[in-house]
């Protein structure tokens, strides 16, 4: 087991929304600690700090798959962001494999485009294994968190760049 010095120096960095403290908690639950450890934490921490009912919680926050069914019905483009929500980087083949299967699995049974599909890296996060993946499966767009405006023909394709919302002028929303 690491010490939690060791944690910190390498984890304790901030991003562009959260401060070093906050980022150093993510990154550990997130991916730095063990899986077996983590898998007892989060839900811990999830009843201690958020609610004891994380269905209920999940139910006023997320869209459900009959939701999802109906924006797709309604003209909505749905598409890819791994079953697990794992960094897929950190992943090896077989690991990566499965999280994006199982991603595609979803969008078919939600009646969602599979061929020349778009795929949201969780966190931004990709390397060449699943570029190579992805492109052996249909995948035509991957979206990065790198901020800048897309340039279709001259990025490529698999590694577009996007504006956050939180990038967004204030200006830019009707008031």
């Amino acid at each position: 087991m690491r010490r939690f010095a060791d944690y910190w120096v390498e984890l304790a960095r901030a991003s562009r929304f959260d401060t070093a403290e906050v980022m150093f908690i993510k990154r550990l639950l997130q991916h730095s600690l063990p899986e077996p450890m983590r898998a007892l934490l989060v839900p811990a921490l999830f009843k201690r700090f958020v609610s004891v009912d994380p269905i209920a919680f999940a139910a006023e926050l997320y869209v459900t798959p009959e939701q999802l069914r109906t924006m797709i019905r309604c003209g909505m483009y749905v598409g890819g962001h791994g079953a697990r929500h794992y960094w897929p980087d950190r992943l090896d083949l077989a690991s990566q494999t499965a999280e994006i299967d199982a991603s595609l699995d979803f969008l078919r049974s939600l009646g969602a485009p599979t061929d020349d599909w778009v795929m949201c890296y969780p966190y931004g996060a990709y390397n060449d294994t699943l570029l190579a993946l992805l492109q052996a499966r249909n995948c035509a767009v991957g979206l990065t968190t790198k901020v800048a405006i897309a340039r279709p023909g001259i990025d490529a394709m698999l590694e577009l760049p996007r504006i956050d919302t939180n990038d967004l002028p204030i200006s830019a929303y009707p008031q």
